[in-house]
């Protein structure tokens, strides 16, 4: 009876060291496990900033670096993901209410800071041309108070109230171009960047076709066939 009573603590024991030895590999696999999946979390966010600026070359390298080792058709799933579509909507917000906002949110940061520095330089001149236009004293009556006026004007404001117009014309000015610049950009950065994004996927536009095709052989015509290829 002590002997069956001794082997049972025995195996008890020894069931309960190896429950304990069980529940620490779990918890080192869940432990590791977490620490992947960080990782994993981190390679994604980093393999998607890279897409966004892939018309830079470091981030086309690194995005070529991560889908190296990827089908043709896998590569070609990312494409259609990530290109870019549809520049209408970013024209409009970069027409109203302006300063690169339509550039900014379509991904192209250098366009949306040039175009909202250019579009603030504009509002400024604009903005200074109507203030300097308002009337600071009550309109001459004679002829000789309005020469005097403007020499008063030309004396302290350094003849600005006559270069009003001029400060109109120029803000305008500044503003259409802009608004044309605007309207072009979103088109061009959206053919350089899935230009981009397909150079570094290794994608290529790979099209075919045949063509009747006649050449003299033997003094007499002889029809036959073309194959075109284009890459």
């Amino acid at each position: 009876m002590n002997k069956i009573i001794g082997l049972i603590i025995c195996f008890s024991i020894f069931t309960f060291a190896q429950e304990e030895q069980y529940q620490q590999q779990d918890s080192i696999y869940v432990k590791q496990q977490n620490i992947d999946a960080k990782q994993q979390r981190k390679k994604v966010k980093r393999f998607q900033k890279a897409i966004k600026n892939v018309t830079k070359n470091s981030y086309a390298q690194e995005v070529q670096s991560h889908t190296l080792d990827l089908s043709p058709a896998d590569r070609k799933i990312i494409y259609e993901k990530y290109k870019k579509e549809g520049a209408l909507t970013y024209i409009w917000l970069n027409f109203f209410p302006g300063f690169g906002l339509g550039s900014h949110l379509q991904g192209d940061k250098g366009s949306g800071i040039r175009l909202g520095v250019i579009d603030g330089v504009a509002a400024g001149i604009l903005y200074f041309g109507f203030l300097f236009s308002l009337p600071m004293a009550p309109p001459p009556e004679t002829k000789e108070e309005k020469e005097e006026m403007e020499k008063a004007m030309c004396h302290n404001f350094k003849c600005t109230y006559s270069r009003v117009p001029y400060m109109f014309n120029a803000g305008f000015t500044i503003l259409i171009v802009n608004r044309i610049w605007g309207f072009i950009s979103p088109f061009t950065y959206k053919e350089k960047y899935n230009k981009a994004l397909k150079s570094a996927l290794n994608i290529n536009d790979i099209s075919y076709s045949f063509a009747p095709l006649i050449v003299p052989k033997d003094g007499r015509p002889s029809v036959g066939l073309a194959f075109n290829l284009h890459y």
